[in-house]
C-alpha cells in the first residue's frame, strides 16, 4: 500500500455490499463513476487495511459517467492533492499504454468475520495493464483493452467489477473506467481533461490548488 496509485484507491460500498472503486484526489474528495452510486444511499469507502469511512455524493455528472464523493468522518491529509490541472497531450498516433488500479469486486462475497473481510479486501486489489487505441475522442470517452493483469484475485473475469478505477498513462491520472464488457478484457472510460472542462466538476475539485505530485504508475 506504499505505492502512490494503491494509496489513493478505495473500495466503495453501500453498507456492506461492494459497489466499485474510487480514487482519492485529496484529503477527503473521491472520484468514482456515477453508476456506482445509483440507488445507493449508505455509502462507505474502505481504505487500506479495511478502514471504513462514511461518504456523501458531492457531484454527479448528467450522464452518470462520473461522480465525486466527500468523506465526512475522516481525512487523509498525509496524501498531497493530485495535480489535476496538467493536461495530458492528446496528439500523436498509435495506442497509449495505460494502467488501471482498483478493486475487483467480483471476488468479494460476504465475509464471515471482520478479519476475513480485511483479507478479502486486500486480495481484491487489482492492477491491469492495457492499451488505449484512441485518446482524443471528442466525447471524452476511451477504451482500455486489457493485455495483462499482474495483480488479480481471479484473472480477467474478475475485472468486470472495476468501475470507477483510476487509469494512469505514465505518471499522470488520465481518466477513470466507467463500465466493462462481459469478458472482462475491455473497458469504457472517461478522460479527466473532459471532466475538467465541465465547470461544475472543476469548481468542486478546484484544480488551481493542487500540488505537483509524482503519481508513479508501477503499483506491482
Amino acid at each position: 500500500m506504499d505505492d502512490p496509485p494503491y494509496r489513493r484507491v478505495m473500495l466503495i460500498q453501500d453498507g456492506s455490499t461492494p459497489l466499485g472503486t474510487g480514487c482519492l484526489l485529496d484529503g477527503t474528495l473521491v472520484l468514482t463513476t456515477g453508476r456506482v452510486l445509483l440507488g445507493n444511499r449508505n455509502v462507505i469507502v474502505v481504505y487500506g487495511a479495511g478502514e471504513l469511512f462514511r461518504a456523501e455524493p458531492e457531484w454527479i455528472g448528467q450522464d452518470d459517467d462520473a461522480a465525486l464523493l466527500r468523506i465526512v468522518d475522516g481525512t487523509f491529509s498525509e496524501l498531497p492533492a493530485l495535480p489535476l490541472d496538467g493536461a495530458l497531450p492528446l496528439s500523436g498516433s498509435g495506442p497509449r499504454q495505460a494502467d488501471a488500479v482498483g478493486y475487483a469486486i467480483g471476488s468479494l462475497p460476504r465475509a464471515a468475520s471482520r478479519a476475513d473481510y480485511v483479507a478479502r479486501v486486500r486480495s481484491a486489489r487489482t492492477h491491469a495493464i492495457g492499451d488505449i487505441p484512441e485518446i482524443d475522442k471528442p466525447d471524452g470517452s476511451f477504451q482500455l483493452q486489457v493485455t495483462s493483469v499482474p495483480t488479480s484475485p481471479g484473472g480477467l473475469l474478475w475485472l468486470e467489477g472495476m468501475s470507477g478505477s483510476p487509469v494512469w498513462v505514465g505518471e499522470q491520472l488520465f481518466g477513470m473506467l466507467t463500465e466493462g464488457d462481459a469478458t472482462g478484457n475491455r473497458f469504457r472510460g472517461v478522460r479527466l481533461d473532459y471532466l475538467l472542462a465541465d465547470d461544475s466538476f472543476a469548481r468542486v475539485v478546484s484544480p488551481g490548488r493542487h500540488e505537483t505530485y509524482p503519481a508513479s504508475c508501477s503499483p506491482c
